[in-house]
C-alpha cells in the first residue's frame, strides 16, 4: 500500500508514518523537516505556496497511485482575540491548513495520481468557534468545507475529515502554556 502524509516528521503525522512503515507499506512524507518515518519525502514549508504545485509535480512523478492521503499538516497559530489577528498570520495558517491541502488535491488528480481515500485531520475548531482561536477555527472549517465539497463532486475517491480529539504532541504542549484565565477555552 502506498500513503502519502503530510506532517509526517513530528506529531500526529509521524505516528501515522511509524506505523505504517512497520506494517511494510510505502510511505511518501511532505514536512518541513526530514523524518526517519518515510520511503520517499519532500521537504518544504506548506506556508509558501508560490511554486508549491510544481514541486509536487516533481515529487508525485516515481510515485505512480496511491492508496491513502492523509491531510495532517497544520499550525495553530497564537491564541488571541480575533482583533489581534493580523492579515500575515491569517494567510499562513490557511496555506498550511487550507490552501496547500486544495493544491495537493488537485495536483494529485490533474497528474493522474488519484488516490482512493483522502482523510483530512480536522479538529473540534472547525465546527464552532473558540475564543481566542480565530486563525485555527477558520483554517480548520474551510478545511472541512473544502473536503466536503470535493466529497460531492468526486464519486471515484473517498474524502473524510477526522478530528482525532486530543492528541499529546507539540501544538498541545503549546495550547497548555496559554494562560486559562485569559483563554479559557484553552482548558
Amino acid at each position: 500500500m502506498r500513503v502519502l502524509i503530510t506532517g509526517h516528521s513530528s506529531g500526529f503525522g509521524y505516528a501515522l508514518s511509524k506505523m505504517f512503515m512497520e506494517k511494510s507499506h510505502e510511505v511518501f512524507g511532505i514536512s518541513r523537516s526530514p523524518s526517519d518515518c518515510s520511503s520517499k519525502e519532500m521537504i518544504c514549508d506548506l506556508s509558501k505556496i508560490d511554486n508549491l504545485e510544481e514541486n509536487l509535480t516533481s515529487f508525485l512523478v516515481d510515485m505512480g497511485h496511491v492508496d491513502y492521503v492523509f491531510l495532517n499538516a497544520g499550525i495553530l497559530g497564537e491564541i488571541r482575540e480575533v482583533d489581534k489577528s493580523d492579515i500575515d498570520s491569517l494567510n499562513k495558517i490557511m496555506n498550511v491548513n487550507f490552501v496547500s491541502n486544495k493544491i495537493l488535491i488537485d495536483t494529485l488528480i490533474k497528474n493522474n495520481t488519484k488516490p482512493a481515500t483522502v482523510i483530512a485531520i480536522s479538529s473540534g475548531a472547525a465546527l464552532a468557534p473558540k475564543y481566542g482561536w480565530f486563525e485555527y477555527c477558520v483554517s480548520k472549517a474551510a478545511q472541512k468545507m473544502l473536503i466536503e465539497s470535493y466529497a460531492v463532486e468526486n464519486n471515484d475517491i473517498k474524502f473524510y475529515c477526522l478530528a482525532p480529539g486530543i492528541v499529546k504532541t507539540a501544538m498541545q504542549e503549546k495550547i497548555k502554556k496559554v494562560d486559562s484565565v485569559l483563554y479559557p477555552s484553552v482548558k
